[in-house]
C-alpha cells in the first residue's frame, strides 16, 4: 500500500511540477539555451516512463561492459544511476552530433528530445529533494554540479536552468585547491564514504570543466539478521577453489522467484520503508561461467518485468548471503563509455558548446568509484553445493536460497525505477 501511495504521489507531482514549469519562466529559458530544440508536448508520465527505461538499458549494457573488462573472480560494485547522470549533465552542455552521441549511449530514444529530458530530469530533482527531506525509514543523497573555471563566461539562461547545479572554481590559479574541494564535496555528500575522487593529475590549470554526481544511500533490511546467527561458511569460488566468509542467516517470508529466462534463483530483500530492495541473482553453481550466462540472458523487458511489484511470490526461505565490504574504482570510465558509442565527447573535436556559446571546451577523462557494505543490519552504499539446486523440487517446505557461489546483486528504487547500484560478488578474498 505505500508504495502505492508513493507512486500516485509521484505521478502527481510530477504532472504539478510540469505545469508549473510550463507556466514560469523556465521554459523560456529551455528554449532561449537550445533554439534547435523544442518541446514536444507529451504527457509527462510518457516521458517519464520512456527515461526510465532507457535508465535500465543504459544500467544492463554499462554493466556488461564493466564485466567484459574486469579479471577473473575480481569483485564489481558500481552506481550505474551515478553514470547516467552524469551523462546527463554532459548532454546539456552538449549541442549538434556530439549531443546526439551521447543521447545514444544513454540509451534514450531518437525521437526524444533534450528539453523533454531536461524538464523530467528538473522534475525529478526537486522531487527527489522532497524524497530526501521527508524519508524517516532510509537515507538517499543524489547531487549533481558542474564545478566550472570561474573564467568561463556561462550563458545567463544556462545559470537560470542550473542555479542550483553551477559552481565556479579557480581551476587556473589554484589548481590543488580546487581539486581538493571537489573531493571534499564528494566525500560529504556520501558521509565519507568516497574519498580521494580526484587524482593529482586529474586537474590542473588548464581545467575548465568537471561534472560531478554523489548518491549516497543508507537503508536497514525490513527483516534483519540476527548476528548471533551469522557464523563463517565455505564459499564457492569455483569448483576448485574456496574461502571462508561470515554467513549472514535467517528464516523468513521473501519475494522468490525461478527464473526460467534467467536460469537463475531470485530473491527480493526490502529496505525499512519498502521503496528501495535488493534483489540477488543467484545461477545454479553446476555451472562455472553462470553470472556471464545470466548476463547474457538479461535484457530490459526482462528486468521490467522482474521489478514489477506483484510479479515475485512470498514464500517460506531459509537464506544465507555473506557479509562483505567492496570498494571499486573505475578508472577506464573513458573507454567503456566509448565503447556504448559517446563517441567524441573525450576529445576536441567535442561540442560541448551549449554552457558557453562557444567551442573549445571537451572532457579529457572519467572516474567512478563506489562502496558497499553489507551486514546484519542493513546496507551502506556506498564444485557442487549440497544446499542448492536450480529447481524446488518441495515448494511446501522454505526454500533454501544459500548464496554461497558467485551472485549478481542490484539495488533497485521503485520510485524512481531506477537501478541505484549493482555488483558482482565473486569472492571474500
Amino acid at each position: 500500500m505505500r508504495l502505492m501511495m508513493i507512486r500516485i504521489s509521484y505521478v502527481f507531482l510530477l504532472f504539478l511540477l510540469f505545469q508549473f514549469s510550463k507556466q514560469n519562466d523556465n521554459s523560456e529559458q529551455f528554449l532561449k539555451c537550445f533554439p534547435n530544440n523544442k518541446l514536444s508536448g507529451d504527457n509527462p508520465q510518457k516521458i517519464s516512463a520512456l527515461m526510465a527505461r532507457s535508465r535500465l538499458q543504459f544500467s544492463i549494457e554499462f554493466m556488461k561492459n564493466v564485466v567484459k573488462r574486469s579479471k577473473s573472480g575480481e569483485n564489481i560494485f558500481f552506481s550505474p544511476h551515478s553514470v547516467y547522470q552524469a551523462m546527463l549533465l554532459s548532454l546539456f552542455v552538449s549541442n549538434n552530433e556530439t549531443e546526439n552521441r551521447i543521447k545514444m549511449a544513454l540509451q534514450l530514444p531518437k525521437n526524444l528530445d533534450k528539453l523533454d529530458v531536461l524538464q523530467v530530469f528538473k522534475m525529478d530533482n526537486k522531487f527527489e529533494k522532497i524524497r530526501s527531506a521527508s524519508s524517516v525509514s532510509y537515507e538517499l543523497n543524489n547531487i549533481n554540479k558542474f564545478f566550472y573555471e570561474e573564467d568561463l563566461s556561462i550563458r545567463n539562461c544556462m545559470k537560470s536552468l542550473f542555479t542550483d547545479e553551477l559552481f565556479a572554481l579557480n581551476f587556473k590559479q589554484n589548481p590543488s585547491e580546487a581539486r581538493q574541494f571537489v573531493n571534499d564535496f564528494v566525500s560529504n555528500q556520501t558521509k565519507n564514504q568516497i574519498n580521494n575522487l580526484l587524482n593529482d593529475n586529474d586537474v590542473d590549470e588548464e581545467t575548465k570543466l568537471i561534472l560531478v554526481n554523489a548518491m549516497y544511500f543508507k537503508g536497514l533490511w525490513h527483516s534483519k539478521f540476527n548476528p548471533e546467527n551469522t557464523k563463517k561458511d565455505v564459499f564457492y569460488i569455483s569448483s576448485s577453489r574456496s574461502s571462508l566468509v561470515p554467513m549472514m542467516r535467517q528464516k523468513s517470508n521473501f519475494k522468490y522467484l525461478i527464473s526460467e529466462k534467467l536460469t537463475a534463483h531470485i530473491i527480493q530483500l526490502p529496505y525499512k520503508g519498502e521503496d528501495i530492495s535488493m534483489y540477488i541473482l543467484l545461477p545454479p553453481f553446476v555451472d562455472p561461467n553462470g553470472v556471464n550466462l545470466l548476463l547474457d540472458k538479461l535484457n530490459v523487458e526482462v528486468l521490467s518485468e522482474l521489478v514489477e511489484p506483484n510479479y515475485m511470490s512470498d514464500r517460506p526461505v531459509e537464506l544465507a548471503i555473506p557479509k562483505f565490504v567492496v570498494e571499486q574504482e573505475i578508472r577506464d570510465l573513458k573507454s567503456i563509455l566509448n565503447s556504448m558509442g559517446v563517441g567524441d565527447i573525450f576529445g576536441n573535436t567535442a561540442d560541448l558548446s551549449a554552457l558557453t556559446g562557444k567551442e573549445g571546451i571537451f572532457l579529457n577523462d572519467a572516474v567512478h568509484k563506489a562502496k558497499v557494505s553489507i551486514d546484519e543490519e542493513g546496507t551502506t552504499a556506498a564444485a557442487a553445493t549440497a544446499v542448492f539446486t536450480f529447481r524446488s523440487s518441495r515448494p511446501s517446505e522454505p526454500i533454501k536460497f544459500i548464496c554461497n557461489h558467485p551472485f549478481i546483486y542490484f539495488l533497485y528504487d521503485n520510485v524512481s525505477r531506477s537501478i541505484l547500484f549493482i555488483g558482482v560478488y565473486n569472492s571474500p578474498e
